[in-house]
């Protein structure tokens, strides 16, 4: 059978391990908590425009980054157009043969020399013919571009070199070559060097100091460059950006400068010569308005948190005092003493003041129709207290009482009434002997000595019930064995009992209790619990015995009334058996709780000290 005992019940005395733990915030700190709470939203929301605000400007700025380096790929592309036209005008006004080079010499040295820029005529062989930059007549280099004079006489259309250098000042130069014709016949090739013009024309830009404008021809090479030019033009871009430039038209994207400096590029194509405009902003730059506004956002939510924290401290500190006032109030009125009326500088104060002030007076009016009623109050608690201790005695002395009768009932229905059904007993089996003959009275003998027999035995065990010898003689386990067999045979209830009781005995009061207390919660089970199993368990240590009877009956409704909160309510208020254990247990010093509800079974929980 499994045990049916497993429930845990509370220890007595166990120490509150979270008292004293929970701490009460102040007036101030409550103060502190409405500023910050009213003030940290209002400042969040400040710093989101403010930060929106800075990431729009550092958008507009990024989109001017952009469109100037259109706006400069665009630039470039009409400056091209624009000098080639000039280089048309000066190649084709007149005649080569007619004026001769000289004519031609004058022109293009008198347009092209203020601007810094130098022309040059060659032949469809390559061998230049004049140079601005010489006298007529002059031995000439070989040409510093041939591939764009092979491409210009195979196409018959205006072309563009890359950079190169120029062999006769040994600068850099770039070649705006455009063919002249004679007749429908291409003669000649006329080329111009715009490295100036390209120069000239970033210079325009007018861009931040710390901003970075770069020309890079179709090889990838700089042409020009707004910072150090003369470190940078002439070499190579770096193969990440080249590679870059390559897929794209245009592009913005974060790179990091020759000169080591986190940039944002942005690039674009110059379509005609195939070429790349790259404008590049510091990173400083482009986050700086943001930075600005963090900066801004941190200082000023710092110093509005500061002065708001003090605010709320000074206003704290003015309705706090007020309030702590109070406790002088309260402690006076707890004293007895009268409370002496003074303006707190609250309304709310004022009217708690008024109210300590007023109920200090009524104390002291109670307090003297207490002091006039203690008199009467001890007296009637100590005659309570005398009836309570001869109503103890009363029990007591009927328990005891109880106990003696049952003692002689058991010994004279042990002692006379078995021996007068031992009697009747010897006189059947006489009669028996002597009617043996006698058929018919046969059966009723056997009955009567069959009924002799019940009787003595229903006597036997009523003596039992009634003050078993058991329990005076082998203690408090061999009763309660005993009389559980007993109810197991008669009963359809299977018992379980658990004794742990380290080889003692207990005091005679005490065995006879728990034994009287269990024989009572046994019949209740038997009667009215309708259950197939119960259990016992009765343990004891040094200071109590603890017994527990749980049964998985039927239960019933538990309510208070006024019995310490164990009361019996409902159907439990006609078991009167119980408030009879509730008695013998007070006798000892013993209590008992109880637990149950409908169809989840019935707990007693009894304890006696020993």
């Amino acid at each position: 059978m499994p045990n049916l005992c497993l429930r845990r019940y509370a220890v007595p005395g166990r120490p509150d391990m979270y008292r004293h733990m929970y701490r009460p915030l102040s007036v101030r700190s409550y103060v502190l908590g409405l500023i910050l709470v009213v003030l940290i939203p209002l400042l969040g929301f400040g710093a989101y425009l403010v930060i929106r605000a800075a990431q729009h400007e550092q958008e507009l700025l990024a989109e001017t980054v952009r469109g100037r380096t259109r706006e400069f790929a665009r630039a470039l592309e009409r400056e091209l157009a624009t000098l080639r036209t000039h280089l048309f005008i000066i190649a084709n006004v007149g005649t080569l043969e007619g004026e001769g080079f000289v004519g031609f010499y004058d022109r293009a040295h008198a347009d092209m020399e203020q601007h810094g820029m130098e022309v040059i005529l060659s032949d469809l062989s390559g061998h230049e013919l004049l140079n601005t930059r010489a006298p007529i007549g002059a031995t000439l280099p070989p040409l510093a571009d041939p591939e764009t004079l092979r491409r210009v006489a195979a196409t018959s259309e205006p072309d563009v070199s890359d950079l190169t250098i120029d062999p006769i000042t040994h600068a850099p130069a770039v070649w705006l070559s455009v063919p002249i014709f004679e007749g429908r016949s291409l003669v000649y090739v006329a080329s111009m060097n715009v490295f100036p013009a390209l120069t000239s024309l970033l210079d325009q830009l007018h861009l931040p100091h710390d901003w970075i404008a770069a020309i890079l021809d179709q090889r990838g090479h700089t042409v020009a460059r707004s910072l150090d030019p003369q470190r940078y033009v002439g070499q190579k871009g770096t193969p990440d950006f080249l590679k870059l430039a390559a897929q794209a038209d245009e592009g913005w994207l974060p790179f990091v400068s020759r000169e080591g400096i986190p940039v944002k590029l942005a690039f674009n194509r110059v379509k005609p010569v195939n070429w790349t405009i790259a404008i590049a902003i510091p990173l400083e730059t482009l986050y700086a308005p943001l930075h600005r506004s963090m900066r801004a956002v941190i200082l000023v939510g710092a110093a509005a948190l500061l002065v708001a924290l003090s605010l709320a401290w000074l206003i704290g500190r003015r309705i706090s005092r007020p309030i702590s006032g109070l406790v002088e109030y309260a402690a006076a009125v707890g004293r007895g003493e009268p409370v002496l009326l003074q303006p707190t500088g609250l309304s709310e104060t004022d009217a708690v003041a008024h109210s300590l002030h007023d109920a200090g007076e009524e104390l002291q009016r109670g307090a003297a129709e207490l002091r006039n009623s203690e008199h009467r109050y001890r007296t009637l608690a100590a005659d309570l207290a005398r009836a309570n201790q001869e109503r103890q005695q009363l029990l007591q002395r009927t328990v005891e009482a109880q106990e003696a009768e049952r003692q002689r009932i058991a010994r004279e229905l042990h002692d006379s009434l078995a021996q007068y059904l031992t009697a009747v007993r010897l006189g059947l089996n006489a009669i028996d002997k002597s009617c043996g003959a006698n058929t018919p009275a046969a059966p009723k003998l056997l009955e009567l000595k069959a009924l002799t027999t019940e009787i003595g035995h229903e006597i036997s065990r009523m003596a039992r019930e009634l003050r078993p010898s058991v329990l005076d003689d082998l203690g408090l386990h061999s009763a309660l064995a005993q009389y559980l067999d007993e109810w197991r045979e008669r009963s359809r209830i299977e018992f379980d009992l658990q004794v742990h009781l380290n080889g003692q005995r207990l005091a005679q009061p005490v065995e006879t209790t728990l034994y009287r207390v269990t024989q009572e919660a046994i019949i209740n089970i038997v009667k009215h619990a309708d259950a197939s199993q119960a259990g016992i368990i009765l343990e004891a240590n040094n200071d109590q015995a603890r017994l527990i009877v749980e049964d998985n009956g039927r239960g019933f409704t538990l309510q208070d009334n006024g019995l310490g909160g164990n009361g019996l309510g409902g159907e439990c208020v006609q078991h009167f058996g119980l408030i009879g254990m509730r008695e013998r247990l007070a006798l000892v010093r013993g209590t008992m709780e109880i637990e149950t509800a409908p169809g989840a079974g019935t707990t007693l929980f009894i304890t006696v000290p020993i």
